[in-house]
C-alpha cells in the first residue's frame, strides 16, 4: 500500500486527524470553502478558497509539529506571518515547499536554518494574521518550489498533497533482526511496520525476508538547531493527567531544579552518554513506553534525565525530548 504525505501525520502519528479535508468540499478539492464563523469569513483573502489541509493534533495547544520533509526554512517564515506563526520549509530537489500555519509565535527556527525530516519546526496553536478567534489546529499547505511574487499568490496557491507519495525502502532481514529492533532502528512503531507490510501477520519475521519501511524521521546525527520552543520545555499539558500509582518519593531526583517530569511515549527511547568532546554516544539501555523520567537540562533538543527505574542509571544520561510526554511542568 502506498501512503501520501498527509498520512505521515494521520496514519503514523497517534491522535492526529484531518479537521478540514479539501476532498470533502461540496464543490470539489481546492474549491470554494468560505468557512465563516461568528460573522468572520476566514477564507475571504483567497476569495473563499482554502488551498490547504487543516489537522487537529489532539486539540492540544503547543503540540510539537514535525516537518515531513528535510529542507531550508525560507521567506514567509515569521512569528506574525500570513497564517499567524508561520514556517515555510522548501526542498529544491523535491520541487516542494510546505507552509505550516497557526503555530505558536515562539518559533524554534528562522529563515536560513536547515531542518531534517522529523525536526520540530513549531508548536500547534491558534494564531492568525488578524488575531481573530480560532480553534487550535495546524494549517499545512503544499506548493511547488518557487519564489511567489505576490502575497496573494503565496497565500492562495496550493497543490494536492494526497498525490505526494511517501518514499519507501526495503530492508532485508538479517540474523538478530526482530520487529522490535527494526522499530527502534528506524523509529517506527511495530504497528506501522505491519501496516506497510500486509505479509506480516504476527510478530515473527524470518531471515532473508524483505520488509518495506519508511523513514519518518532523519536521526542519523543529533540535529544542530535552537532548543525547541515551548512545546519541549513548557508543554501545555493537563496537570490533572497524572500517572497512576506514581510515587514521588521513589528514587526522587537529586535536585528539585528539574524542568518537568513525564513518561516515555509509545516508541520507547534510547539512552545516551555525554562524551568529553560534548557529543552524545548511545549506550545499550532502552527506556520502555510509560517509563517516568525527570528532565534537568535541555540542549539542542536533548534532555538530561533522572529515571525512576531501579535498573537504570540515575542521572547524567540523555534522551531526545521528542520521545517524552511531559506530565508536570515546573
Amino acid at each position: 500500500m502506498e501512503y501520501n504525505i498527509i498520512d505521515y501525520y494521520t496514519v503514523f502519528h497517534k491522535d492526529i486527524y484531518i479537521s478540514s479535508d479539501p476532498r470533502k468540499y461540496p464543490s470539489g478539492i481546492w474549491a470554494l470553502r468560505n468557512y465563516t464563523e461568528n460573522g468572520i469569513n476566514y477564507d475571504s483573502f483567497c476569495d473563499g478558497y482554502h488551498r490547504a489541509v487543516d489537522l487537529a493534533m489532539m486539540n492540544e495547544d503547543l503540540r510539537p509539529v514535525p516537518t515531513p520533509i528535510s529542507g531550508e526554512v525560507v521567506s514567509g517564515t515569521s512569528p506574525r506571518g500570513n497564517f499567524g506563526g508561520t514556517v515555510v520549509v522548501a526542498n529544491k530537489d523535491l520541487n516542494l515547499q510546505i507552509i505550516f500555519g497557526h503555530l505558536d509565535r515562539d518559533l524554534p527556527v528562522k529563515v536560513g536554518d536547515t531542518v531534517k525530516k522529523g525536526d520540530i519546526i513549531g508548536c500547534q496553536s491558534n494564531t492568525n494574521y488578524y488575531d481573530n478567534p480560532m480553534a487550535v489546529h495546524l494549517h499545512i499547505q503544499f506548493q511547488p518550489y518557487k519564489y511567489y511574487e505576490t502575497e496573494k499568490e503565496f497565500v492562495c496557491s496550493g497543490i494536492d498533497p494526497f498525490n505526494i507519495k511517501l518514499p519507501t525502502f526495503t530492508h532485508k532481514v538479517v540474523k538478530g533482526d526482530t520487529l522490535y529492533s527494526l522499530s527502534k532502528k528506524y523509529n517506527l512503531s511495530i504497528d506501522t511496520i505491519k501496516k506497510l507490510n500486509s505479509s506480516i501477520k504476527n510478530d515473527t519475521i524470518v531471515l532473508g525476508q524483505k520488509i518495506k519501511l519508511i523513514r519518518l524521521e532523519d536521526r542519523s546525527s543529533i540535529p544542530v538547531r535552537k532548543e525547541s520552543c515551548s512545546c519541549n520545555c513548557e508543554y501545555d499539558c493537563n496537570k490533572e493527567n497524572k500517572v497512576k500509582n506514581y510515587n514521588p518519593h521513589l528514587n526522587k531526583p537529586l535536585s528539585s531544579n528539574y524542568h518537568y517530569y513525564g513518561k516515555i511515549d509509545h516508541n520507547g527511547a534510547a539512552i545516551h552518554s555525554k562524551q568529553k568532546d560534548g557529543t552524545l554516544k548511545p549506550i545499550n539501555i532502552d527506556l520502555q513506553p510509560n517509563d517516568e523520567v525527570y528532565i534537568f537540562e535541555a540542549v539542542n533538543g536533548w534532555g538530561r534525565i533522572y529515571t525512576n527505574r531501579n535498573d537504570l542509571p540515575e542521572s547524567n544520561r540523555w534522551i531526545y525530548l521528542e520521545r517524552m510526554i511531559p506530565i508536570e511542568v515546573k
